[in-house]
């Protein structure tokens, strides 16, 4: 985002871990956008999305990109590890479906993090954080900045996709520039490893 590139892709497959550092690692900028925020434009979209994890900009034709693109995706990636399920898409929920709070599918989860991941959820791109700063700002008030309470590992992995959208997308150019679809060649095991979601398949 320092750089004003959208990943547009981001989800469970598209994280992995470093088997030596344990490090979090964001794959795959097929998608990946360079835009200028400050600017009032649309452009058309070809509509690749994934169900669940694309927000309803990307199933639109003319579409104003912004950060809470990837917000959206990275609060859907969020809602997945700590329940086991993605949610419903936004254009299910434009029909009427109701999002289902990840509380009530993870009791454990407390109320600071449900807040933050329903907000990032929301269908209207603008009522969403407008950054990446935003949305972690609302994860402060949890204490000690758990997700769930009496389960530390999520904190752990937390602070690593910060990383992953803080320093990660800094070196984003390098892959926009390749367009390698690494998805395709690395098994993700981080679903495994954290055992909270299936394996992708």
């Amino acid at each position: 985002h320092g750089q004003n590139l959208l990943h547009r892709d981001i989800k469970p497959d598209n994280i992995i871990i470093r088997d030596t550092t344990d490090e979090a690692v964001l794959i795959d900028f097929g998608l990946a956008f360079k835009f200028e925020p400050d600017q009032n434009y649309s452009e058309y979209n070809r509509q690749w999305l994934t169900p669940g994890y694309s927000p309803i900009e990307q199933y639109e034709y003319q579409v104003k990109w912004g950060f809470y693109t990837d917000i959206y995706a990275l609060s859907a990636t969020l809602y997945c590890l700590l329940t086991a399920q993605p949610p419903i898409s936004p254009e299910e929920r434009n029909r009427g479906y109701r999002l289902t709070p990840p509380q009530s599918l993870n009791p454990k989860i407390s109320d600071t993090v449900n807040n933050a991941i329903i907000e990032g959820l929301r269908v209207a791109p603008h009522d969403r954080p407008p950054n990446i700063q935003t949305w972690l700002d609302l994860f402060q008030d949890s204490s000690n900045s758990s997700l769930i309470s009496g389960f530390s590992l999520p904190k752990k992995f937390l602070n690593k996709l910060i990383l992953v959208l803080g320093l990660g997308l800094g070196v984003s150019l390098v892959f926009f520039i390749f367009k390698k679809s690494l998805c395709q060649q690395i098994s993700s095991p981080l679903l495994i490893n954290l055992k909270i979601c299936d394996a992708p398949k």
